[in-house]
C-alpha cells in the first residue's frame, strides 16, 4: 500500500476522525482508512470525552490519540486540525463509510491544484429505509450545497467529507468558534474561509454516512436550527450573503466585507523539520502539532555555553512548558526554522531564552539523536549538539521566563560527575549529551569540533553551495 508522501509527489494526508461515544462506527471507519490504496501520513482520532472505549479502539488501530475536554464537534474537529502534521487536513465522521479510494482522491486532487484550499463531496445514507434514503440524500445535500453555498456565497465543507490544505487552516483557525455545540463546525470554517476561498465539490468524491438527522423529526429541526445560526453568526462577523457574493464576484460597489483579524503572531506558528529515519527532510510541520505521544522524527539542536571562567550555563526549563516542565538540562535547545542554518539558530534561542550574544556555535555531537517521553508528551530528534562561548559578561544572563525558570553557571567538571554518578538529574537527553562528553577536555572552550560528515542530511543539504 502507497502512504500519501512528498516522494511519491502527493501531499501527506492526515485524516481527523472526532469521536464521542462512537465505538461501533468507529470501528468500521478505522477499518476503511486501513484499507485504502493510498494511506493517510497519519489518523488523528479526537476523543471528546468517550467513555465506551473509543480512544482505546482508535490506539488499536494505530490512530494517534489527542484528548479535546471540551464538548463539542466544533471544539474537538479544531483540536484536531491543530494537531495534524500533513500538508492536506481530511476530515470524516465516525460514521462516515469510505471507498478505498478516497484518500488517494484527496492527495490527487491538491497534487494537481496548488491554488486549492478545500475540497468536500457528496454522500449518501446507508441506515434509512430504501425507499426514503434517495429522497434524503437529494434534501440534504440541496439544503447543505445549494441553499447554503447561495448564503455563504461559496461551496460550504460537509465535516462528514472534506479536506483542506494546511496553510488555509493555519490562515483560519483564529477565526474559528470552538466553545459553541451548537454550530455546525464545518459550516463555521466555511463562512471563515471566506467567498474567495478556492473551494471544490468534486461529485466522485463520495462516502456514506448515517442519516441521524432523519431518525425523528426534534434531529432534524435540531440541525435546521443549527444551520441558521451557524449562518447567522457568520454573516455578523464576516458579511452579509450579498457583502459576500460582491466580494465573490469582485464587483467594485459597497463597503466591502468587514476588516478580519490578524492571525496572531503566536509562538504556535514556529514550524519544525521533519526527519525520515536517515536524517533528510520531508516536510514541516507546526511545533504544537508534532509533541504528543507519538511525535515524529524532526530536526532540533542543543547548545551549552561557556563563560570566560570555562563553566557552563544550567537551565531549569519553566513549569509550563508543553514539554518536560521544570526539568534541568542544559544551556538552550530548539528547533530550527525550515532553511536555517543550525549555528544561527542556536544563536537566535540563546538571545531569545537567554538574553546572551554567544560566538559561533561549534557542532561536537553532530549525530545525536534522542527520543524521550514525560507525562504522555514525547521529544523524538535528531539533535546535534553545540558548544558556544559567551560575548559579555556572565552577568548579561536575562533569562525569558516563558522559556525558562532558572539559570545558573557550573564547571563542567561539577556538572559532568554529578551527572554520571547521579547526584545531579537532568533531563534525558542532557544526560545522554553528558556520557558522550564525558572524555573530553574539562575546559568545553577546548572541546574538538565533530565531524561534519556525521550531521543529519537535512542540515549537510543547507551547507552545500549552489550549483
Amino acid at each position: 500500500m502507497e502512504r500519501s508522501d512528498p516522494t511519491t509527489s502527493l501531499p501527506r494526508v492526515s485524516v481527523v476522525v472526532p469521536v464521542r461515544d462512537d465505538a461501533e462506527h468507529l470501528r468500521r471507519c478505522l477499518t476503511d482508512l486501513a484499507r485504502q490504496s493510498v494511506a493517510p501520513w497519519e489518523v488523528v482520532v479526537v476523543d471528546n470525552g468517550s467513555s465506551d472505549g473509543s480512544a482505546a479502539l482508535a490506539r488499536s488501530y494505530g490512530a494517534r490519540v489527542v484528548t479535546e475536554p471540551v464538548v463539542g464537534v466544533p471544539a474537538a474537529a479544531a483540536r484536531g486540525y491543530d494537531s495534524a502534521t500533513g500538508e492536506v487536513i481530511a476530515r470524516c465522521d465516525a460514521d462516515s463509510r469510505l471507498p478505498r479510494d478516497w484518500v488517494a482522491r484527496v492527495a490527487g486532487r491538491f497534487a494537481s491544484d496548488e491554488h486549492l484550499d478545500g475540497l468536500t463531496g457528496p454522500g449518501v445514507f446507508y441506515d434509512l429505509a430504501p425507499r426514503l434514503a434517495p429522497l434524503a440524500t437529494v434534501a440534504y445535500l440541496a439544503g447543505t450545497f445549494a441553499a447554503t453555498g447561495a448564503a455563504m456565497a461559496g461551496i460550504p465543507l460537509w465535516g462528514s467529507n472534506m479536506a483542506l490544505r494546511r496553510s488555509a487552516w493555519e490562515r483560519v483557525r483564529h477565526l474559528v468558534t470552538r466553545d459553541d455545540p451548537e454550530l455546525h463546525d464545518d459550516l463555521d470554517l466555511s463562512l471563515a474561509l471566506g467567498p474567495r476561498a478556492r473551494i471544490v465539490l468534486d461529485p466522485c468524491l463520495r462516502v456514506e454516512v448515517a442519516g441521524r438527522m432523519f431518525h425523528s423529526p426534534s434531529q432534524a429541526s435540531r440541525r435546521v436550527r443549527m444551520a441558521m445560526r451557524t449562518l447567522r453568526h457568520g454573516w455578523a462577523s464576516g458579511g452579509s450573503p450579498g457583502l459576500r457574493w460582491v466580494d465573490r464576484l469582485g464587483v467594485p460597489i459597497g463597503p466591502g466585507l468587514p476588516a478580519r483579524p490578524a492571525v496572531p503572531d503566536t509562538p504556535g506558528a514556529e514550524q519544525v523539520v521533519l526527519l525520515d529515519a536517515a536524517g533528510h527532510a520531508i516536510g514541516t510541520a507546526p511545533k504544537r502539532a508534532v509533541h504528543h505521544e507519538s511525535t515524529p522524527l524532526h530536526l532540533a539542536f542543543s547548545c551549552y555555553v561557556v563563560d570566560d571562567q570555562g563553566r557552563v550555563l544550567v537551565t531549569r526549563r519553566a513549569r509550563d512548558k508543553a514539554t518536560f516542565p521544570g526539568v534541568v538540562t542544559n544551556s538552550v535547545c530548539g528547533h530550527p526554522a525550515p532553511g536555517e542554518d543550525l549555528a544561527a539558530a542556536v544563536a537566535r534561542r540563546a538571545a531569545d531564552e537567554l538574553g546572551l550574544r554567544i560566538g559561533v556555535a561549534r557542532v561536537v555531537l553532530p549525530g545525536f539523536a534522542y527520543r524521550a517521553e514525560m507525562d504522555g508528551v514525547v521529544e523524538h530528534e535528531l539533535c546535534p549538539v553545540h558548544v558556544a562561548e559567551l560575548v559579555g559578561a556572565a552577568t548579561d544572563l536575562a533569562p525569558d521566563p516563558t522559556e525558562v525558570d532558572d539559570a545558573w553557571w557550573v564547571p563542567w567538571p561539577e556538572l559532568r560527575d554529578g551527572v554520571l554518578d547521579g547526584s545531579t538529574t537532568v533531563s534525558p537527553w542532557c544526560a545522554d549529551q553528558v556520557a558522550l562528553l564525558a572524555d573530553l577536555p574539562d575546559d568545553p572552550r577546548d572541546w574538538p569540533v565533530g565531524d561534519p560528515a556525521a550531521l543529519p542530511p537535512a542540515v549537510r543539504d543547507l551547507r552545500r553551495p549552489a550549483s
